[in-house]
């Protein structure tokens, strides 16, 4: 773990924590910096069992700010660092990585002075340190961007459009040694977004976690499938409404992921949710309308027994749900259940 101590001369450590059966016990601390020493733009994956890698820049250096990366080594309870290599000259705003191999991972950052270009670059771990591949631009301006691996050899990304809008864009990246491929953008989130994180559910699936700046900051997420270079995008989904920080996400399994955050609303409160993908970003509904509503209005739901307004069903046949709340006799990945006469359904939502 990473962390600040405020009552320590503001420095940044690191620790080693082992679980053991509902304990955890941590190691000695190592320090990173300490007071202006800073890093700042912080970055880290791990590697292997033992190793993790540490982008980040130093906000009192001389020139200001270039992008480092650095090894961590775990031994037992304890770390150490290499020394820091220098993967960006220029003045480095953010950084962000994705690991690929054991040995080589993939850099996202921002840098520049007087124009700034978001880029990416392959680092590889060698004996002596780091190679680097070529930079490439992936976006010409700075943005709040992440990215997550979803073989080492493709990597989804997604941004902060800052040239369209600011919308909650996507794009693939295909790798190949050091030289890098970037596929089209694709939107997600025609609105102003800010974007948290991603967790990856299966090579061509994963969930983009962000912030929905024209649905007052809502915390929202989308499920993504990939196909080839391009990306297609499932119904978004609002977690978190009202005032929140520190979040953070995880892929538990294939059909869990896991949010946690402070909730601002209630006490700073650290919460956590479980969210359920589901395949091509469906949600399972819980029933059907007891009658037509408006979208701003309040309705009973069947959970379970009859529902008596479909006139237009054939008896005996078994129903499936559509993405838009309609029936069909075609199979989906939703049940809604058996219609009876007189045009009636007996619900039964399941898969």
């Amino acid at each position: 773990m990473l962390y600040r101590d405020l009552n320590n001369e503001d420095t940044q450590q690191s620790k080693v924590g082992t679980i053991s059966n509902d304990q955890i016990t941590f190691g000695p601390p190592t320090v990173l910096a300490t007071g202006d020493g800073v890093l700042s733009g912080l970055g880290v994956v791990i590697l292997t069992d033992t190793e993790f890698a540490l982008v980040h820049h130093e906000l009192d250096s001389d020139p200001p700010r270039p992008g480092k990366v650095m090894l961590g080594r775990i031994a037992g309870d304890s770390i150490t660092f290499t020394p820091a290599d220098v993967f960006e000259s220029e003045r480095t705003w953010a950084s962000n990585i994705a690991r690929l191999t054991d040995s080589r991972f993939l850099i996202l950052y921002s840098a520049g002075e007087n124009v700034e270009i978001s880029n990416a670059i392959v680092a590889e771990v060698s004996d002596s340190g780091f190679s680097f591949g070529p930079k490439k631009p992936f976006h010409e301006a700075r943005t709040w961007f992440r990215v997550a691996s979803l073989t080492p050899t493709k990597c989804i990304i997604a941004f902060r459009d800052s040239i369209n809008s600011s919308f909650g864009s996507a794009k693939i990246v295909e790798i190949n040694g050091t030289d890098l491929t970037f596929g089209p953008v694709f939107v997600f989130h025609h609105g102003s977004t800010f974007v948290y994180d991603i967790a990856v559910i299966a090579e061509e699936e994963f969930i983009v976690f962000y912030e929905d700046g024209s649905n007052n900051d809502a915390g929202t997420a989308v499920m993504g499938q990939v196909s080839g270079n391009a990306i297609s995008f499932g119904p978004k989904v609002v977690y978190k409404c009202g005032s929140y920080s520190a979040f953070g996400y995880s892929a538990v399994s294939n059909d869990k992921y896991l949010i946690t955050y402070s909730d601002d609303d209630d006490s700073s409160f650290g919460k956590l949710l479980f969210g359920h993908p589901f395949p091509g970003g469906e949600l399972i509904p819980l029933g059907i309308a007891d009658f037509g509503l408006f979208s701003t209005s309040h309705v009973p739901v069947i959970l379970h027994g009859v529902s008596s307004i479909h006139p237009n069903l054939e008896t005996g046949k078994l129903y499936y749900a559509l993405p838009d709340g309609g029936l069909t006799t075609a199979t989906t990945t939703v049940r809604a259940g058996l219609a009876i006469p007189p045009y009636q359904l007996l619900v039964d939502i399941g898969r």
